[in-house]
């Protein structure tokens, strides 16, 4: 029954749902196009099977394979497949008109911040149409409801009724006894964990991880460097501590 009260829903059945409703309408692909570009940008974190990261290596490292040639990756010793084949005058020109991914060598090297190009670039290239056989796992990223309407709200869409949202505004209040940021908290830190991104001491990293919630997710309640130094201390000091 509508509307759905789950926590969380995967970008599948988001698609699903909100194309029914949307105005101007979206078709599911569309909007499923539109969440992933969400993903790679980090305006979503949600709960995913792979990293940004992990996947853009995993897909880097497929490239040969006739699954990933919807796109071209591009890195500072391999400019990748021409752009336009040498034919003869006589001859149309054919012009490659596939997404380049300008990523940074090798993938041992590769972190974050020197990958934001590739992010940015594969949120221009929807998997349905470009490389469908990533297509499933992008698609099954949750996002928590909460995170959802936020986003929703940042980005100047209608707010959907396909989605009970009645618990939105007091998970933004931050009232005693209410929910808290923390899970994304806890995504955000789970994602610098899994790509090496180290921002220094173990108080520099909550410090970072306080200011990273603030500007992300300015509409829910904040969270103090001493709170989630105090919440996560144990994982967070195995981070800034762990060998590159």
């Amino acid at each position: 029954m509508f509307p759905l009260s789950e926590e969380k829903l995967s970008f599948l059945e988001i698609a699903k749902y909100w194309s029914r409703e949307i105005r101007p309408p979206a078709s599911r692909d569309e909007l499923l196009a539109t969440l992933e570009a969400a993903w790679w940008r980090g305006e979503v974190v949600g709960k995913s099977p792979r990293t940004r990261l992990q996947l853009l290596q995993i897909m880097f490292g497929l490239r040969e394979s006739q699954s990933y040639q919807g796109i071209v990756f591009v890195t500072p010793n391999d400019l990748g497949r021409p752009v336009g084949t040498g034919l003869k005058d006589d001859e149309a020109k054919v012009v490659d008109l596939s997404p380049r991914i300008n990523v940074p060598g090798e993938t041992d090297h590769w972190t974050e911040d020197a990958c934001a190009a590739a992010f940015s670039e594969l949120a221009r290239a929807p998997s349905v149409q470009h490389f469908p056989i990533a297509s499933p796992v992008l698609a099954s990223i949750e996002l928590a409801r909460e995170e959802f309407f936020t986003w929703i709200e940042r980005r100047g869409f209608h707010a959907p009724t396909f989605w009970n949202a009645a618990n939105v505004s007091e998970y933004r209040t931050g009232a005693p006894g209410r929910p808290s940021s923390s899970h994304l908290v806890e995504a955000e830190l789970d994602r610098r964990i899994s790509s090496g991104t180290r921002s220094g001491s173990a108080a520099k990293e909550a410090e970072s991880l306080a200011d990273w919630l603030k500007s992300t997710h300015p509409k829910l309640p904040p969270m103090t460097k001493k709170t989630i130094l105090n919440r996560f201390r144990i994982k967070i000091r195995g981070h800034v501590n762990a060998r590159n």
